[in-house]
């Protein structure tokens, strides 16, 4: 293809082809190790974006250069690998220093500076290097990122597949193409000096990792300011991600929501069934677990002010054989916590009002021909320790793939009992010899 042809550089990428006993130039050389970086940094851009892999952690220290940095690593939006060994970061690390009080988002860039060999004569015999690394910037201000969703009108059906093709500008329609597309085709962005030093550095491509605060650490009166680290704080808010592969696992299954959920009912010795309820009892077990009442148990703590008899309650179904219908009536129940401790239990159990037990399970009632009792729990009005809501995963629910979690739905729990089983009375007695036994009416 001929060499005039501008839209060689714009559609094509270069790199030499040796042949054999060919003298290499340094042009060449130099080419084939630029045409390498430029494709491990698209691949980069394009697969993970930009943003912090992991580490940099920021924390204050003592001694003269008190601002500390994990190790870690981040890309920038030029695909660039930001890596940092951890330590102090000194003066020459960071950019500038602010000589003002205000909040400043502190960013790490990529950064490089060019080594002349040495050697005798007017031409360098030894080779000149390209050092890179990364430096340090404040900028004035600190506000978390916008980590929202795109949204569209209640009018557009968008499924997975369309949100996909939409999201990566495959097509306009009514969800806006990706923000980080904005920069995923632009080229390197030009490296500014630090100072009169030999160190140059990218400073629209830095990579925000957390907020600081710049004080005056001079406090005695007429004592000139003196500029230093205040603060830290904002090191999630502000910091764009980019998710490495088994941390995306984990947030595929879902290993974020770490709900509380109701692990266990028991009904006094009645045992569970498959369902993770037990099948029909004999009536004089479901009578046993009534004056015991029933206990729940969950995978945490919660709020024991937020079991009560609104969120956690008892109904008792029973069938109305004349009219074929059914009767609900809740059974007056309240929950006490059993392992209370700082406003939090995890197990509780439903005391029955003993009134409801006397007269619906010591006397004669509808409730003796049979039914069933259910337990419901609202999740949306029970709380854990981080104001959280419940899990309303139902018991003995394991599909092949990793469920969604449920928070704020209603937990139901069954209990089926029979109709009471009654004793048919003795035969009367055989009386005296030509007597008959009294009727009894």
């Amino acid at each position: 293809m001929a060499e005039a042809d501008s839209r060689v550089t714009q559609r094509w990428t270069r790199r030499p082809l040796f042949s054999p006993n060919q003298m290499l130039t340094a042009e060449q050389l130099n080419l084939m190790m630029e045409a390498q970086g430029s494709l491990t940094k698209k691949s980069m851009r394009a697969l993970h974006g930009k943003g912090v892999i992991f580490g940099l952690a920021v924390t204050l220290e003592e001694g003269p250069t008190p601002l500390a940095v994990s190790c870690g690593m981040a890309l920038d939006r030029h695909g660039r690998l930001l890596h940092w060994a951890g330590g102090a970061v000194t003066p020459a690390e960071l950019v500038a220093m602010p000589e003002c009080a205000d909040r400043f988002t502190l960013s790490i860039h990529h950064a490089r500076r060019q080594v002349p060999g040495s050697g005798c004569g007017p031409c360098s015999d030894r080779p000149q290097w390209i050092e890179e690394g990364v430096v340090f910037s404040l900028r004035e201000g600190c506000e978390p990122l916008d980590r929202g969703c795109a949204r569209t009108d209640d009018t557009c059906c968008i499924d997975l597949d369309e949100y996909v093709c939409l999201r990566n500008a495959a097509h306009d329609g009514p969800l806006p193409r990706a923000d980080d597309l904005e920069w995923a085709c632009s080229e390197d962005g030009p490296l500014c000096r630090i100072g009169c030093s030999d160190v140059y550095y990218d400073a629209d491509a830095g990579i925000p990792i957390a907020c600081v605060e710049i004080r005056n650490l001079c406090d005695r009166p007429g004592c000139a300011p003196q500029w230093g680290f205040g603060e830290i704080e904002g090191t999630c808010e502000v910091r764009p991600w980019v998710y490495r592969t088994p941390l995306l696992y984990e947030l595929i299954k879902g290993c974020q929501n770490q709900l509380a959920q109701v692990e266990s009912v028991s009904w006094g010795s009645v045992s569970s069934g498959a369902n993770g309820w037990p099948d029909e009892v004999g009536w004089n077990e479901f009578a046993d677990a009534m004056r015991q009442g029933p206990e729940i148990a969950f995978t945490k703590p919660v709020r024991i002010e937020s079991v009560h008899p609104g969120s956690v309650f008892l109904t008792a179904i029973l069938w109305e054989r004349q009219a074929d219908y059914l009767l609900t009536r809740r059974v007056p129940a309240t929950a006490q916590p059993l392992d209370a401790s700082d406003g939090l239990a995890s197990r509780f159990r439903l005391r029955v009002n003993p009134g409801w037990v006397t007269n619906e399970i010591e006397s004669r009632s509808e409730l003796k021909s049979g039914g069933r009792v259910e337990l419901t729990i609202r999740g949306q009005m029970i709380r854990d320790r981080c104001d959280n809501m419940l899990d309303a995963i139902p018991l003995a629910y394991s599909p092949r793939t990793p469920p969604q979690s449920r928070p704020g739905g209603d937990f139901v729990a069954l209990l089926r009992f029979a109709a009471e089983t009654r004793t048919p009375p003795p035969p009367p007695e055989a009386g005296p010899e030509g007597s008959t036994p009294d009727e009894t009416y």
